[in-house]
């Protein structure tokens, strides 16, 4: 639950500061053994779109990763989240650029409108 609560607020806060219809992104956080996974908790994207395109912040992401890892060192990056009505073209692009960094990174969109 503290993962849907994370993502809710995430995108509360946004759509708060006027970023209506903007979608927030986020890293999942947890433990995978083997085929078992279990999402403990997650943190924000930082991102800028240029020309139409979705750029992640890795610096960003890489600071947060290792700031959770002193947290929580149990977990590990396992995905990342997004939150719209559907897929989007531009999703892809991002999955690739994340499964530079994961093997296999999971995706769990967030359908606010529910």
């Amino acid at each position: 639950p503290l993962v849907i609560i994370n993502v809710s607020d995430h995108h509360t806060r946004i759509q708060c500061r006027g970023g209506k219809g903007q979608r927030v992104l986020g890293i999942l956080l947890g433990i995978q053994n083997g085929r078992t996974v279990e999402i403990f908790n997650s943190f924000e994207m930082c991102y800028t779109e240029t020309d139409g395109k979705i750029v992640l912040d890795l610096e960003f992401l890489a600071q947060r990763t290792e700031q959770f890892k002193k947290t929580f060192p149990k977990f590990d990056v396992l995905g990342w989240y997004s939150t719209g009505t559907k897929i989007l073209p531009d999703d892809t692009q991002l999955h690739k650029t994340i499964g530079q960094i994961l093997e296999s990174p999971l995706f769990m969109l967030v359908d606010p409108t529910i």
